[in-house]
């Protein structure tokens, strides 16, 4: 895990969470183990950034960006995928170093190389994001639209936006 708002490497400069654990529901749990399983086998792990988020945290995350970068966040008013525990924000990682990959941009880059299109970054940049892509897809993920590293377990129809503080989970 680099579990970017436990600590200040994040686009606010400011911990969001108390806690450093990573949580998700059942199903994400395991799809997300399935496409970890299927990297390994190409040498890579994955790096988790961010999973559910309490929405009393996405409202936060709202009211602490700047106006000009609004737009980069869900509106809170209706919640969002991260809400419901079936969603998360991943990258690589190489298993024999343990490091993290260099990949397009780096997580909350507010960027056009944020974008699951750009065709900018180098030939291995592309190809790592396109392998993630390809596994995650596989494995029941749709990515985001406007993050490369975003991914939403299946249709959310029917799930609930949670407010569940990271505490509380049991």
């Amino acid at each position: 895990f680099d579990l970017r708002y436990t600590g200040t490497n994040n686009i606010f400069g400011i911990s969001l969470y108390d806690s450093s654990e990573a949580f998700a529901d059942t199903e994400t749990a395991a799809a997300l183990k399935k496409a970890a399983d299927q990297l390994a086998t190409r040498g890579y792990g994955i790096l988790v950034w961010e999973a559910y988020r309490p929405w009393h945290i996405s409202k936060l995350a709202s009211d602490l960006l700047p106006k000009d970068k609004k737009s980069m966040l869900p509106s809170p008013d209706k919640g969002e995928d991260r809400n419901t525990g079936r969603a998360v924000d991943v990258s690589l990682y190489d298993l024999t170093s343990g490091e993290a990959v260099t990949m397009i941009s780096d997580f909350d880059e507010v960027s056009v190389r944020q974008f699951p299109g750009f065709t900018g970054g180098t030939e291995e940049q592309r190809t790592l994001r396109d392998l993630l892509v390809s596994v995650m897809t596989k494995n029941g993920f749709t990515q985001g639209k406007e993050e490369w590293w975003h991914f939403t377990l299946g249709d959310l129809k029917g799930w609930q936006h949670l407010n569940i503080p990271y505490g509380q989970i049991k």
